[in-house]
């Protein structure tokens, strides 16, 4: 695809450090420290499970009065292999919308992200959510793709999520400056060799052909990744069916063939802007506390779905859902919902149907070599799976201390002159554990 006059000139002023008026930008951030948060994961050819997490303290707000979870982003479970940080948003004091953590400094967030690009996964920055009043001015562009850029060499996000509902959809100049400022900015990385993804999380109704999100798809034609509709939250919309009958979004008599047909529809463009096999993902929520309603109680209605559009010849690339931590909180008598989302649909997407029961082998040759007053230095052998080893656990006096993705671990913070015993599990991408090592019994100097 050819670059527009305007996007070449901006990024050719960008390169030399200059905006479309003559003022720096932050493309000067480049000169930032190479890490693993410098990675920009590749997603083509994969399929995606897309999880949004809360940079905000869990809390007792879900829809049936649950709790949602604070755990670290680095601790999102593996079948996440798209990350989405909520949310990046205005503010009275500057229409230009950004992003700060909201529990530790830059650099640890940044180490956060880092951990999860070194596993290939992806962690992108969403804009918007119900409450982002997004509404920039004419004018707004270079400014709006510099913070972008900013945010980007600072954290290390690898792409920007469009979240917009209500009426940030089409206030102000949204519609324009938001995909001219993402296309300059997949610009931008694509000449580092990097693709800076770009998606959607529309709600689905804003998707038919004369809706809200029309402009956003059809102007980023060729630069966005992937759209996962929310299907969820919609109450007494729907589709017709292919034999005439209405399919209700929140009717779960009706699922499988609500999934199917609203997803084939977005595929050929019946009723609905289109949207290829390949580039679209569907928004579900992890739980009832997750959102009002679409929640899928019975997962074999979307496995069934899914088959359906991979009978057609057009499998989607995925799903999406609201949230992470709803997905690891509880419901509201304090059961925990222990991540079930993804771990049902983890072997649906990523595994193509199998479930992975097998665990890896137990880790081998547990020793310390490197002691000191307060610390112990572990190492071992590495342990084998028949699909991949996510992580080793350790335990101290019978006690999990921490886990790591690299066969050493020093434990910090002990007693001078003081024993302990040791053991370490390994752990698959699909939560099997293995047996314990042999204990090793190690002293501080």
């Amino acid at each position: 695809m050819k670059k527009s006059l305007k996007v070449s000139l901006a990024l050719s002023l960008m390169a030399s450090g200059l905006g479309v008026m003559g003022q720096p930008t932050a493309a000067k951030a480049s000169e930032s420290v190479s890490d693993a948060a410098s990675l920009m994961p590749s997603l083509e050819g994969k399929n995606v499970i897309v999880g949004y997490w809360h940079n905000w303290l869990g809390k007792s707000d879900g829809y049936q009065n649950g709790t949602s979870n604070s755990d670290r982003l680095s601790e999102t479970p593996y079948g996440y292999n798209v990350v989405d940080v909520a949310f990046m948003v205005a503010s009275e004091d500057n229409r230009i919308p950004t992003f700060k953590p909201y529990n530790g400094t830059d650099s640890e967030f940044r180490a956060e992200v880092a951990k999860l690009n070194a596993e290939g996964r992806a962690v992108i920055l969403s804009m918007g959510g119900a409450e982002a009043h997004i509404d920039f001015e004419e004018g707004d562009t270079q400014a709006f793709a510099d913070e972008i850029i900013r945010l980007v060499e600072t954290y290390g996000f690898d792409g920007l999520d469009i979240d917009l509902e209500h009426k940030a959809i089409t206030a102000g100049a949204n519609q324009k400056v938001i995909p001219e400022a993402l296309k300059i900015v997949k610009e931008y990385y694509k000449e580092q060799g990097k693709n800076f993804l770009i998606t959607m999380a529309p709600e689905f109704p804003h998707l038919r052909t004369n809706g809200k999100y029309v402009s956003y798809v059809k102007d980023l034609e060729g630069y966005y990744d992937f759209i996962h509709p929310q299907l969820y939250n919609q109450w007494g919309d729907g589709v017709t069916g292919l034999d005439g009958k209405y399919l209700a979004q929140n009717n779960d008599a009706v699922k499988e063939d609500f999934l199917y047909t609203i997803s084939h529809y977005m595929i050929k463009g019946n009723g609905f802007v289109q949207i290829p096999a390949h580039k679209l993902a569907l928004g579900l929520p992890a739980n009832p506390d997750g959102a009002g309603n679409g929640y899928v109680k019975n997962p074999e209605d979307l496995r069934r779905a899914l088959e359906r559009l991979k009978a057609d010849g057009t499998p989607i690339k995925g799903l999406m859902t609201w949230s992470v931590n709803w997905d690891g909180g509880w419901d509201k008598n304090g059961n925990p919902y222990n991540h079930g989302f993804v771990n049902t649909y983890t072997p649906i997407i990523h595994n193509g149907g199998v479930v992975d029961k097998e665990a890896p082998t137990v880790p081998g040759t547990l020793a310390s070599k490197v002691q000191t007053k307060s610390t112990i230095t572990l190492q071992w052998n590495a342990s084998a799976d028949n699909v991949k080893v996510k992580e080793y656990e350790i335990y101290r006096d019978g006690k999990k201390i921490g886990t790591s993705n690299k066969t050493s671990f020093t434990d910090k913070g002990l007693v001078s002159g003081k024993a302990y015993s040791y053991v370490v599990k390994a752990v698959d991408t699909s939560g099997n554990v293995s047996d314990a090592s042999s204990a090793v019994r190690v002293k501080t100097k």
